[in-house]
């Protein structure tokens, strides 16, 4: 007589790899659409808090040079904004040098699918020589998402030259963990 020792088989049925392939498959099917509105809430966060650390780092160059500076914007899907010290002309659309935007250009490819609005700012801000203050009383820009829901962050310029942030009001609010919008 012999005997047969049954031997636990090691690794996976089809039918439990065909369950973990499904259940797989739906939680990618639910979590996808989150994930593209997390990338876009996060792009338009970060183009909006790249203009914040820049225009403190243009006030910081006007007061520690004792000379304007100046922000020019160009809105819409193709965005971009420049930065230069006093007489030196900006055009965003060109390659930053010692002669054109010499302190910086930003541009919307770095942030895909984001646009970016003037609200009540103008282009060009300038910040005075003395205190650093806009010498157009400051305003609003808007950075939004162009496409799949629309979500948005704004900078506020004051007139005193600082900064806030907060997300788009109503269904938009919370972008970043920003309050919403008044």
């Amino acid at each position: 007589m012999v005997l047969r020792i049954k031997q636990k088989q090691k690794g996976f049925t089809v039918t439990e790899a065909l369950i973990a392939l499904v259940l797989l498959g739906l939680l990618t099917i639910l979590i996808a659409p989150q994930l593209k509105v997390y990338y876009a809430q996060n792009r338009v966060k970060a183009a909006a808090e790249g203009l914040y650390d820049d225009i403190l780092n243009a006030r910081m160059t006007t007061i520690k040079t004792a000379t304007k500076s100046v922000i020019t914007f160009v809105t819409g899907s193709s965005w971009c904004y420049g930065i230069s010290s006093d007489a030196i002309a900006c055009v965003c659309t060109n390659a930053a040098t010692a002669s054109n935007c010499n302190l910086g250009i930003t541009s919307g490819t770095s942030y895909p699918n984001t646009s970016l609005t003037l609200g009540t700012l103008t282009s060009p801000t300038t910040f005075d020589a003395i205190r650093a203050a806009p010498t157009n009383n400051g305003g609003t820009v808007t950075f939004s998402t162009t496409s799949g829901s629309t979500q948005s962050v704004m900078l506020t310029l004051s007139a005193l030259g600082t900064s806030a942030l907060c997300s788009g009001s109503g269904g938009n609010a919370n972008v970043g963990g920003y309050v919403g919008c008044p």
